[in-house]
């Protein structure tokens, strides 16, 4: 005799059976944690340098290509990425999902300290750190106005004081006599 058999004969022990994986598996899946942001190791190194009064192009050509085609040489590298401003210059290098990201750090703080002799006197010790992608914002928003004198402030709190019935928003919107398009570049008088 076969089980396919027996089941058809006797419904009551294979629906009892149905039941109970049915309960335990809703159980199971009310009780499971859910992790909106899942902890992700992504072995990111940051290295920051900082000159005094140094023009961002004399910090491109001085430094940051110096530690770019240092760190460059390194095994495993996914992505390097550099910002560079007046006075400072940031350096992102991004390995490969897998590599240990103490060995990254170590990795690249080597390639910086044989270069550091050819980088400029007069700058700030390079600052070689580990970027944790959880302490990193999400989303940043960015607001500009055409408007030459603002007609409100940010109060010390980071609120919006009342100053109408109608929302901060559109108060701002219409004293710079423009309209607000969310996800868009375009504004309108």
């Amino acid at each position: 005799m076969n089980i396919s058999a027996w089941a058809i004969r006797t419904p009551l022990p294979v629906i009892l059976l149905f039941v109970i994986l049915t309960g335990l598996g809703l159980k199971s899946y009310a009780t499971l944690p859910i992790t909106y942001f899942p902890a992700i190791n992504v072995p990111a190194v940051g290295v920051t340098v900082e000159e005094a009064a140094a023009a961002p192009d004399q910090i491109e050509i001085q430094i940051t290509r110096l530690i770019e085609d240092s760190v460059a040489a390194l095994p495993d590298i996914k992505h390097i990425e550099s910002t560079i401003s007046e006075g400072r210059s940031e350096t992102k290098v991004e390995f490969e999902i897998g590599v240990p990201v103490d060995r990254a750090v170590s990795d690249v703080r080597d390639a910086v300290t044989k270069i550091r002799d050819r980088l400029p006197a007069a700058i700030d010790e390079p600052v070689i750190d580990r970027i944790d992608s959880e302490n990193q914002p999400v989303v940043t928003y960015s607001a500009r106005s055409g408007c030459r004198r603002p007609s409100m402030n940010l109060s010390s709190t980071g609120s919006i004081p009342k100053t109408s019935r109608s929302s901060p928003i559109r108060l701002v919107a219409a004293r710079c006599r423009r309209k607000i398009c969310p996800f868009s570049s375009a504004t309108s008088s």
